[in-house]
């Protein structure tokens, strides 16, 4: 029997209409209409009646399912309930990913005196770890000493002068090309 003859014989059993059997047949159903026309199917040597109804409203219940696993979940308290909102007040948002930049954001963008003593003090920490590095090269010096001599210069003027005049004291040719390359960098 073909599939055109089996239709026909269903609808001619069930007085259905022909969307009504093939939706049946294709997607299940869930009347008791929708199960007459899967007996009629399955009388007529199509799959079976249960396996077409087990089709039916699968999606719904599946839908259920996780509606009901919802509606249990319990509702997720503020952090701090007693927090107000304030305008005044900028959150930034956490940097999570690391292609993004970890530059750390002034605490008062709108004060630019602080971030340029933050900076000069960045620039002068630098220019001091050179000439500590420079001079523990050169003189062969103690740690400790060179903390003392170094920890003095709190400016760029004062690094620069401390710095020049430890290179006049030590006589050496080496100590001469590092000034000469002090100055022409400076």
């Amino acid at each position: 029997m073909t599939s055109t003859q089996m239709l026909a014989q269903v609808i001619q059993t069930t007085g259905a209409t022909r969307a009504d059997v093939i939706r049946v047949a294709t997607s299940g159903g869930t009347t008791r209409t929708d199960w007459a026309i899967a007996h009629a199917i399955e009388a007529a040597g199509g799959r079976s009646a249960y396996e077409l109804m087990l089709l039916a409203g699968r999606e719904e219940e599946v839908a259920q399912i996780w509606a009901d696993s919802r509606d249990q979940t319990p509702e997720v308290a503020p952090t701090n309930p007693k927090a107000k909102y304030d305008k005044t007040i900028r959150v930034y948002p956490e940097q999570t990913s690391p292609e993004e930049n970890r530059e750390v954001i002034a605490h008062h963008p709108g004060d630019p005196a602080e971030v340029v003593e933050d900076q000069e003090q960045a620039e002068v920490a630098k220019l001091r770890t050179l000439a500590w590095a420079a001079i523990a090269n050169l003189t062969r010096a103690t740690k400790d000493a060179i903390d003392r001599m170094v920890s003095k210069w709190q400016t760029r003027r004062a690094v620069h002068a401390g710095f020049t005049n430890v290179m006049r004291t030590a006589r050496s040719t080496r100590a001469a090309r590092l000034r000469e390359t002090y100055v022409a960098a400076a």
